[in-house]
């Protein structure tokens, strides 16, 4: 066996709680718990790096918002010949745009805010743009199929008081859209 890190993809785990077991050379070496939740169409997809390397996974529902935050690139002066045929005396250059989505994860249980916890200060954040999972023929898992994002603000309550179940959520910010410009 080579010293070294491995990553297995499992694609056709049932829903609920499943049990994972890892061998070197017909020897247990260890057991995971895999908890495969829900999917349905609409909700967004994150895939993110743990604290302990391991990618997870977690479903956001479809209720999500979306933002535009544009900032000018700036303006040029334009020359004004004629005071009544002339509207302006200056002409945008374009636009940056930054854009920004809102997720809210629902019914989330205690133990999913100590994986989510990782979520907020990971490196590596996913959302999953593809054209749609298709576990049967391991199709919506492909570098393509994911755009990566950074969490500009989130839930900081990684622990409730009370309650089991509650709501998670985050503000992702995406790659720079691109506008038009006189560039």
């Amino acid at each position: 066996m080579d010293i070294g890190y491995y990553r297995v993809k499992l694609s056709n785990l049932p829903l609920g709680v499943n049990y994972v077991n890892f061998y070197a050379d017909d020897i247990l070496l260890c057991t995971h718990k895999v908890i495969i939740k829900d999917f349905c169409e609409g909700d967004k997809y994150i895939k993110y790096l743990d604290s302990t390397g391991k990618y997870r996974f977690f479903p956001f529902n479809n209720k999500w918002e979306s933002n535009y935050v544009p900032t000018q690139i700036g303006s040029s002066n334009k020359l004004v010949s004629n005071i009544l045929t002339a509207q302006t005396n200056k002409s945008s250059l374009g636009y940056k745009v930054q854009k920004t989505i809102s997720l809210t994860a629902e019914n989330v249980e205690d133990y999913e805010l100590d994986l989510l916890s990782d979520l907020i200060i990971s490196p590596r954040i996913y959302m999953y743009v593809g054209p749609g999972i298709d576990l049967v023929n391991e199709t919506g898992d492909n570098l393509q199929d994911w755009v990566e994002v950074s969490i500009s603000s989130s839930d900081t309550i990684i622990r409730r008081r009370k309650d089991q179940f509650g709501k998670f959520k985050i503000e992702i910010e995406l790659p720079e859209h691109y506008a038009i410009t006189k560039i």
